[in-house]
């Protein structure tokens, strides 16, 4: 068995990727966007399903992460446990920015 070793700048790139790509799966599942059947088609799920899959961008990251590591071909890794609080920091930075860009009033 091997073992991959990575730097923390490549953990740092790992994560602002994820949480960008998260950011865009978001941004794509609401209102009038080209994904917006999938929370339709999954509404029926507990709120505690709902919540990682589509609902909540922070929420997101627990289960997106993981999804999006080991579809770019990362094995499995004791990293997780530092790539999922990164991106969950990513992604509550990322909603804070988005909420208010949604709730600036343009004068």
């Amino acid at each position: 068995m091997f073992v991959i070793q990575y730097s923390v700048l490549t953990l740092l790139q790992q994560a602002t990727f994820i949480s960008l790509s998260i950011i865009g799966l978001y941004s794509a599942m609401q209102e009038g966007m080209v994904l917006a059947f999938i929370p339709y088609l999954l509404a029926s799920l507990p709120r505690l399903m709902r919540k990682p899959l589509f609902e909540c961008l922070i929420c997101m990251s627990s289960f997106w992460s993981v999804v999006i590591w080991f579809t770019t071909g990362n094995p499995l890794s004791w990293h997780l446990i530092f790539i999922i609080p990164a991106v969950a920091g990513l992604n509550t930075l990322a909603d804070a920015f988005l909420g208010f860009i949604r709730d600036y009033k343009w004068k």
